[in-house]
């Protein structure tokens, strides 16, 4: 009697251990693709209260100098965090989790954060997410701000020409 494997049984085994590791790798990437979506919508809900309480206490939005569309993240620079950032109502810039830190790069593939006070929303502000990898990030922020996502001028809170990308959010603030 011989002692050991035949090759019909390792080829079993290692297929089977593939299988594993693959639907393994699968998981972890979804896992990730909805953690870097949460800081995101936390992000832009942080960016939210912020303006609306900066509104409140001085009479107007921030960022009014922002008005060709600017991305927002710490290494751009953008009069809507120097309003937020310096006065207090942020402790510092949100930055995407995938920002490639090209304050240049507007293509509707990148992940950032937008920005404009002039022309987005049929309104006079919009902050936006440029892209969201989940459909369930989305569908939480739709949930949470139903009446927001209105855009007629270009997508990326008008930094981007045109909207190629789905999942983007945009929240506009309508003057009273």
């Amino acid at each position: 009697m011989q002692k050991g494997f035949t090759l019909i049984e390792l080829i079993i085994v290692i297929t089977i251990i593939g299988i594993i590791i693959t639907f393994g790798i699968g998981t972890y990437t979804h896992v990730q693709r909805r953690a870097r979506d949460a800081k995101r919508v936390s992000d832009i809900n942080s960016v939210i209260k912020a303006i609306k309480i900066y509104r409140i206490q001085t009479g107007t939005y921030p960022g009014d100098a922002d008005d060709t569309g600017v991305r927002v993240s710490n290494g751009c620079t953008s009069d809507l965090i120097n309003d937020l950032v310096n006065r207090g109502y942020l402790d510092s810039a949100p930055t995407d989790p995938w920002d490639n830190g090209n304050c240049s790069d507007i293509n509707d593939t990148s992940y950032f954060y937008g920005f404009d006070d002039a022309h987005c929303c049929e309104a006079s502000t919009c902050i936006s997410i440029n892209r969201l990898e989940t459909q369930e990030a989305f569908d939480l922020l739709d949930r949470q701000h139903s009446g927001r996502l209105i855009v007629s001028n270009g997508c990326n809170a008008n930094i981007g020409n045109a909207c190629t990308t789905e999942r983007q959010f945009h929240y506009c603030f309508v003057p009273n």
